[in-house]
């Protein structure tokens, strides 16, 4: 866009699963923005103050 390359985060995850072994319908993407809402804190809104959060990911067998 505009002459800037940008790197699609959500899309690079999806494909390293799938080329992992997840099923392609296995795989969702929770759309939320961090910086643009607050369920979530943001290092890029709220700089060094922001909280953390993990996430924990797992596939039935």
């Amino acid at each position: 866009r505009g002459g800037v390359l940008y790197f699609d985060l959500w899309a690079a995850n999806r494909s390293a699963l799938e080329r992992a072994g997840a099923a392609a319908g296995a795989v969702r993407v929770d759309g939320r923005c961090t910086i643009c809402g607050r369920g979530f804190p943001s290092y890029r809104r709220e700089g060094e103050r922001a909280g953390r959060f993990g996430v924990v990911v797992g596939c039935p067998r």
